[in-house]
C-alpha cells in the first residue's frame, strides 16, 4: 500500500489495519528500578501530552487511556486504547494526569485493584531509539508473583497480514509468539517488540470491544528477571521497510548484520505475462527453517536489510507457486545474495477410491522435501488452497508449483488410508499423479459427525459456508451442525449448490455465545431458522435454557468446552467442583450433552482430562449426559474440521447409513441416546450383554464387554483403558505400529482386517453401586502430525457409558431438575 492510498482512507490506519490487543504480563524487571528523572514541560494545559520521535508523534489522552500515533507527514494515523487486565478482568488505563520526566518522557500513576486491595503502579511513555516505549511498573512484588496483570492496547479490526518472527504471516485468527511482530506495508510498516524477549500473538474475539481482536502478550517469570521492581514493556516502531528490522532488533537487543542482494527471473519480458521481480518478498529463515524476517525487493528487484545473525537461509517469492530455491547465506557476507524466481511447473493430482476407482472429495497435502519449501496455495480460510493444503472437490487438483522435490499425499479422514508419492517439478513441465484411498474401517451403521463448527456467519472466522462444507466432506464427515455465534447456521443451500447431498447430511444449529455477562457457550440443535436465538446478551442461565428447550423436546442442548478460559467455560464460571458433594445452587443441569473433547483443547491432554473428571463426576451423580467431541474449527489449514468428531451408531435396523439416505432427525435421536463414541482417530466398537454405548443393562448377571478396536494404518494406538464409575480398573497395552502411508495392498476384506488393533471379551468388575456405568478409552502416543500437518494431536477415543442397573428396576433416568 502506498502512502497516498493510506492518506485516502476515510478512517485512520489503525482502524483499517487490524484489531490489535497488545498484552504484556507484569513480572519482575531485570535489575531495573524506576528512574529518577528531571521534569520537563511537555504536558499541555488540557492535561494531554505529546511525544515526538524521528518519524512519528504520539498524542496521549490520559483520562481516556488513549495514544494516537501519527507519522510526521500525516499519512499514518493509528489510535490505540490502553487497558489493564488484572486476573482476567479488564478496565481502561485512566490516568488522572501526566507527569513530565526526562526529555521525551511522560508518566502517570495507575492504582490496580486485585483481590480487594489496591496496588500502586505507574505507566511510562518514552521515545527511545526511534520507538515509543510503553512501560508498566510497580514496586509491589505480589502483583508479579501472585497475579496475572497485563497492559493491553486495542484498535478496531481488519485482516491485514501480520508477520511474526518464528512463525511467518498471520492473515486471520491464529496464535503465535516471536521477538517481533510487523504489520506489513511496503511503504510504512509498523513493528512491535519488547526489551524483555518474545511477545505472544493471538487473533480472536475481544470481549471488551465485542470485535475481532489481535492480542500480544508478554510474560516475564523466569528467576533472572526478578528484583524489587516488577515491570514489562512494549515498543512500537514506525519506519521504512529497509529500517524497520534494524530498529526492532535494537529494541529487543538482537545483533544484526547487513544482507543485500537481488531477485532475478530467467524469463524474457515478452513471456513474463505481467509478473515482475519488483516487490518480490524476501524471507530469512533460521537454522530450524523458521521465518524470522520478511522484506520486499524494490522496483529493480534489489533489497538491503539489517538481519538478525541467527538467520542462515533465504528465499524469494513472487507468489505461492513461484519461489526461489532456499539459499544458505549468512548476514554480514560482503557480496550480494542472488535469488532466482524462475517459473516452475504444474501438478495435476487425481484422488480416487482405490476399490471403486471413482473420484472422491478429499484433502491434498503438498510438502517440500530435499530443501524445497512447502508451497502456500492461499490463506487459512480458503478450502481450495490454505497453505500446503487443498480440499479437492471430487478429487481433482491442478496447480502450479515452484521447481523442486515434493511429497504429495491425500487423506479423507480417520476411516481411510493415506496415499503418498514423491515427485520432482521442473520448470515449464507438468506432472500427473493418481492417489488411491481405501475405506479401511468398515462402518456400515456409523456416521462421522462434527457437532460444533464455524463458518463466515460467525464473527471470528473468514471461512465461507461453501468452503466449510467442502472441508467437512474432505475430512470424511457425514453429518455436521453449523454452530455460528448467536446466528442460526444452515449448510443446506451450500450442500445443494455443490451437489454434495449424498455425502453430507445436516440440521440447522446455533452456538449461544453469552456476554455481558459471560457464563458459557452452548450448542443448540436442531434449531429453526425462523425463530430468534436464545437470549445471549444481558441474559441469565434460566432465560437461556428455557428458550433453548422451548418448542422441541427432541432438541439437543449441549455445554460446549465447559472449562475453556476467559470466562467461556460454563463449569468454571458457575464453580462446579467434581470433587465436592455439593452442586452450586445457581447452576442449571438440564442440558443433554457435554463436549468432553474440543478441537481447541485436543493438543492439551491435561485440559481434556479435566473435563473428563467433570463428566465422570456427573455420571456418578446419576445423570445420563451424552459425551461428544467436535472440532470447533474456525480455520482450514489449522485446527482441522472433523478432528475430533462424534461417531454415531444408527444400529443395524437403520438400513443404509449413508448421508444421502439417513433421516437427519434420526441421527440427532441417536446422538441424544448416547449411541456414539468421541474420537480423533481410533474407532471403538463395544457391546456388553446385548447393550451398546448409551444403553442400560438390567439384572445381576456378570457383564462381559466385547471390544473391537480399529485404527487406520497411519494412526497410532498404544493402550485401552476400562473406567468403571470414574475409576480406572484395567489398562491393556497395545503394541505400537509404524506409521504406514501409501497404497494399501490386498482385497478390501484383507485391508480392513489389518486395521483391528485389539479384539477381546473383557469382564466388567462388579461395582458396589447398584447403579453403575463403564466406558472404554483408547489412546495413542505418536501424534497425528507425522502425517497430517499442523495437527500435533495424540490419538484418543472414548465410548459413551453403558449403564448397569443391578436392581433390575426402571434404571437411571437422568431426569433433569426444574430450574
Amino acid at each position: 500500500m502506498s502512502s497516498s492510498d493510506l492518506a485516502a482512507r476515510p478512517t485512520p490506519l489503525g482502524m483499517a489495519l487490524f484489531s490489535a490487543v497488545f498484552a504484556f504480563s507484569v513480572a519482575h524487571g531485570a535489575n531495573r528500578h524506576a528512574r529518577i528523572v528531571e521534569r520537563s514541560a511537555i504536558v499541555r494545559a488540557s492535561g494531554t501530552g505529546r511525544l515526538i520521535g524521528a518519524r512519528a508523534s504520539f498524542a496521549i489522552q490520559p483520562s481516556l487511556g488513549r495514544v494516537t500515533m501519527r507519522s510526521l507527514d500525516g499519512a499514518v494515523d493509528v489510535a490505540l486504547d490502553l487497558f489493564i487486565l488484572a486476573d482476567g478482568s479488564a478496565r481502561p488505563v485512566s490516568l488522572d494526569h501526566l507527569q513530565p520526566g526526562a526529555k521525551n518522557e511522560l508518566s502517570g500513576d495507575l492504582p490496580i485493584e486485585v483481590d480487594g486491595k489496591t496496588i500502586a503502579a505507574s505507566v511510562v511513555f518514552r521515545i527511545e531509539n526511534e520507538a515509543l516505549a510503553l512501560e508498566l511498573h510497580t514496586s509491589d512484588s505480589a502483583l508479579a508473583t501472585e497475579h496475572h496483570v497485563a497492559l493491553r492496547i486495542t484498535t478496531p479490526a481488519d485482516t491485514r497480514p501480520l508477520f511474526i518472527s518464528g512463525t511467518g504471516e498471520l492473515a486471520d485468527s491464529a496464535k503465535a509468539k516471536g521477538l517481533y511482530a510487523i504489520v506489513e506495508d511496503e511503504e510504512r510498516p509498523i513493528g512491535f517488540a519488547s526489551s524483555r524477549g518474545e511477545i505472544g500473538v493471538e487473533l480472536g474475539f475481544d470481549e471488551s470491544s465485542e470485535e475481532q481482536a489481535l492480542t500480544m502478550r508478554r510474560t516475564i517469570d523466569s528467576p533472572e528477571f526478578r528484583s524489587d521492581i516488577a515491570s514489562t514493556d512494549l515498543r512500537i516502531v514506525l519506519a521504512t521497510p529497509s529500517a524497520i528490522w534494524r530498529a526492532l532488533a535494537a529494541q529487543a537487543g538482537v545483533a544484526t548484520a547487513r544482507v543485500f542482494g537481488e531477485v532475478t527471473e530467467q524469463v524474457a519480458d515478452a513471456q513474463r505475462g505481467g509478473r515482475e521481480v519488483a516487490h518480490a518478498r524476501v524471507v530469512g529463515l533460521d537454522d530450524e527453517g523458521k521465518p524470522q524476517l520478511l522484506t520486499f525487493a524494490d522496483n529493480s528487484g534489489r533489497f538491503d536489510v539489517a538481519a538478525s545473525t541467527s538467520i542462515v537461509m533465504w528465499y524469494a517469492a513472487l507468489d505461492a507457486t513461484q519461489t526461489s530455491a532456499p539459499t544458505r547465506f549468512l548476514p554480514g557476507t560482503t557480496y550480494a545474495l542472488k535469488l532466482d524466481v524462475s517459473p516452475g511447473g504444474e501438478l495435476h493430482a487425481r484422488i480416487i477410491d482405490g476399490d471403486s476407482k471413482q473420484a472422491i472429495t478429499a484433502r491434498l497435502l503438498v510438502h517440500g522435501i530435499d530443501g524445497t519449501l512447502d508451497p502456500s496455495f492461499g490463506p487459512d480460510w480458503r478450502a481450495s488452497g490454505a497453505g500446503p493444503v487443498v480440499d479437492a472437490l471430487r478429487g481433482d487438483v491442478s496447480t502450479p508449483l515452484a521447481a523442486g522435490r515434493y511429497r504429495v499425499c491425500a487423506t479423507k479422514g480417520i476411516e481411510y488410508s493415506v496415499d503418498c508419492h514423491e515427485l520432482s517439478i521442473e520448470g515449464g513441465r507438468g506432472v500427473s499423479l493418481s492417489l488411491e484411498l481405501r475405506h479401511v474401517l468398515p462402518t456400515p451403521t456409523l456416521l462421522d459427525c462434527d457437532l460444533h463448527v464455524h463458518a463466515r456467519p460467525s464473527f471470528d472466522t473468514l471461512v465461507s459456508t461453501e468452503d466449510r462444507v467442502l472441508s467437512l466432506v474432505a475430512a470424511g464427515i457425514d453429518f455436521a451442525v453449523p454452530t455460528e455465534h448467536n446466528i442460526v447456521g444452515d449448510y443446506a443451500p451450500a450442500i445443494e449448490s455443490m451437489d454434495l447431498s449424498s455425502e453430507l447430511a445436516t440440521v440447522r444449529g446455533v452456538e449461544v455465545t453469552t456476554y455481558s455477562p459471560r457464563f458459557g457457550h452452548f450448542g443448540v440443535f436442531p434449531y429453526p431458522g425462523d425463530k430468534p436465538v436464545p437470549p445471549f446478551r444481558h441474559s441469565n442461565i434460566n432465560a437461556l435454557f428455557n428458550a433453548a428447550h422451548r418448542g422441541d423436546p427432541n432438541r439437543i442442548v449441549q455445554v460446549n468446552h465447559p472449562r475453556m478460559e476467559k470466562g467461556i467455560g460454563y463449569f468454571s464460571v458457575f464453580g462446579y467442583d467434581p470433587d465436592s458433594a455439593k452442586i452450586p445452587s445457581r447452576i442449571r443441569l438440564d442440558f443433554d450433552s457435554i463436549e468432553v473433547y474440543n478441537g481447541y483443547e485436543i493438543q492439551q491432554p491435561d485440559k481434556v482430562e479435566a473435563v473428563l473428571r467433570d463428566y465422570f463426576s456427573l455420571l456418578n451423580r446419576g445423570r445420563k449426559y451424552v459425551a461428544t467431541g467436535s472440532s470447533d474449527s474456525h480455520h482450514i489449514q489449522y485446527q482441522w474440521a472433523g478432528y475430533p468428531r462424534t461417531v454415531v451408531d444408527l444400529g443395524a435396523d437403520m438400513g443404509d447409513a449413508t448421508p444421502g439416505k439417513v433421516d437427519p432427525l434420526a441421527v440427532v435421536a441417536a446422538i441424544k441416546a448416547g449411541h456414539s463414541i468421541v474420537t480423533s482417530g481410533p474407532l471403538l466398537e463395544v457391546t456388553a450383554n446385548g447393550a451398546r454405548p448409551g444403553d442400560e443393562i438390567h439384572g445381576t448377571d456378570p457383564v462381559v464387554a466385547h471390544v473391537r478396536l480399529r485404527a487406520a494404518p497411519w494412526i497410532d494406538v498404544t493402550s485401552l483403558e476400562l473406567i468403571v464409575d470414574g475409576k480406572s480398573v484395567r489398562t491393556i497395552e497395545i503394541k505400537s505400529q509404524p506409521t504406514k502411508t501409501g497404497p494399501e495392498l490386498g482385497t478390501l476384506a484383507d485391508v480392513q482386517a489389518r486395521t483391528i488393533r485389539l479384539e477381546a471379551d473383557i469382564p466388567i468388575p462388579a461395582s458396589p453401586n447398584p447403579k453403575s456405568w463403564f466406558v472404554f478409552i483408547a489412546r495413542g502416543t505418536r501424534k497425528l502430525d507425522d502425517v497430517l500437518p499442523f495437527m500435533p494431536v495424540p490419538p484418543f477415543a472414548m465410548t459413551n457409558p453403558i449403564w448397569i442397573n443391578a436392581n433390575n428396576g426402571s434404571g437411571i433416568t437422568g431426569d433433569k431438575p426444574e430450574p
